[in-house]
């Protein structure tokens, strides 16, 4: 299905004479042509200083016009019919974030390269994976806020109880998400990002809460809060490559001050109990 060949080429491996002879652009095969500093800056949409365009010559900068026509729109068109097919619906959070990295790279690859035109086409297609981004992550967000308020629904429309089995299974998702995001994510300050995830984690929070609640047994609930927290704490430690990440360290912070305060419920409550 993503063999090298559909995957690099806009016309499925078949290729059409576009070739433009020495003749053609003006030129003999014994006539050097004049060099130009990049490509990029022949195709270049934005002004430019007078004695910079008047270093080009038209015959090359129609001649360039032209390849960039022949051979990059259609594979911009190309490339904008799968980023289209690729979003919806949209794939799953990491893929999505994974694919926004790897488009920003490739701007700033561009810019280094000069090339207005790419740019701006490239930073477009960032454009419209930010939105489905958000959507996606705020849908995940209102479900597990859902969740930790009782109010989804089952079958016959009763609220879905949770098993300490499906909560543990969904903290291990939060895991996977936060390591997966921070590695993805150098700044620091990023607000998309860690705005998001600390949504994610007071909804998280309260559903550990609201799991444990029923449990009457004083000690009890304290032992499987501090075990439902350690668990998250197991998870994230996994992610040791992102030690020095200040998102991470905090998140370290939280969870284990989480589970120390349910230790000290359990020695509190049996201490009490031997009085």
């Amino acid at each position: 299905m993503f063999s090298p060949t559909s995957m690099l080429s806009p016309s499925r491996g078949v290729y059409e004479d576009r070739s433009i002879s020495g003749s053609d652009a003006g030129y003999s095969p014994q006539t050097p042509r004049a060099r130009v500093d990049s490509f990029a800056t022949s195709v270049n949409l934005t002004p430019r200083p007078q004695n910079h365009s008047q270093s080009v010559p038209k015959t090359d900068r129609s001649v360039l016009d032209s390849i960039w026509k022949q051979v990059m729109d259609p594979i911009l068109e190309y490339c904008q019919i799968f980023v289209k097919s690729t979003l919806d619906p949209a794939p799953p959070l990491i893929s999505l974030l994974t694919m926004i990295r790897l488009v920003e790279d490739v701007v700033t690859e561009v810019q280094r390269r000069n090339c207005p035109p790419l740019e701006n086409y490239v930073f477009a297609l960032r454009l419209q994976m930010w939105p489905v981004f958000q959507k996606a992550i705020s849908e995940q967000i209102e479900a597990l806020k859902k969740l930790a308020e009782g109010t989804t629904a089952g079958y016959f429309g009763r609220a879905v109880s949770t098993t300490d089995l499906w909560v543990s299974s969904i903290s291990h998702r939060y895991v996977a998400l936060f390591n997966s995001f921070v590695a993805l994510t150098e700044q620091v300050n990023e607000t998309m990002i860690f705005s998001n995830l600390l949504r994610l984690r007071q909804e998280l929070t309260k559903l550990l809460l609201k799991h444990t609640e029923s449990i009457k047994d004083f000690v009890a609930k304290a032992t499987s809060q501090s075990t439902l927290y350690e668990g998250i704490l197991q998870g994230l430690s996994k992610g040791t490559h992102l030690a020095t990440h200040p998102q991470w360290q905090k998140e370290i912070s939280y969870w284990k001050e989480k589970e120390e305060e349910a230790r000290r419920r359990i020695v509190s409550a049996n201490q009490r109990a031997r009085r």
